[in-house]
């Protein structure tokens, strides 16, 4: 049985993180769900009133620049924080979201898929299901 889990990285945009949280919480009231922070606004009231796991760097990720991407902290910590997710969450699968992203909808999960996203046909055939390379 699959548990879907939510990571939530943000900036400084405390209406949309609220908005994005009550999209997801329409539709999973009571999923495991972990917000990090990228050095900006706190978010612990958010984070109290949805009842997510929060967590606050000091460390501002930013974008990756689309042509060198970025530093060897910056990946070493984007990887830091969904590890812990991950380990906080623990699900078997892991939405990775953003203050615009809603969810419209409920999320359906097929077991035996591991990687699904809008843009999968940008990862590695290796690791694709034969469902998604059907698409």
């Amino acid at each position: 049985m699959s548990k879907l889990g939510i990571y939530h990285w943000t900036f400084n945009n405390r209406s949309a993180v609220d908005a994005s949280i009550a999209s997801f919480r329409k539709f999973y009231p009571d999923a495991p769900y972990f917000l990090a922070c990228d050095g900006g606004a706190d978010h612990v009231d958010i984070c109290k009133k949805y009842n997510v796991q929060y967590y606050h760097s000091t460390i501002n990720l930013g974008y990756p620049s689309p042509v060198v991407g970025w530093d060897a902290l910056r990946i070493y910590e984007f990887c830091r924080r969904i590890y812990i997710a991950c380990v906080v969450l623990n699900c078997t699968h892991l939405v990775i979201s953003e203050d615009d992203v809603h969810c419209l909808n409920e999320i359906r999960v097929t077991d035996g898929i591991e990687v699904m996203g809008y843009g999968y046909r940008l990862i590695s055939p290796n690791l694709m299901s034969k469902e998604l390379m059907a698409l």
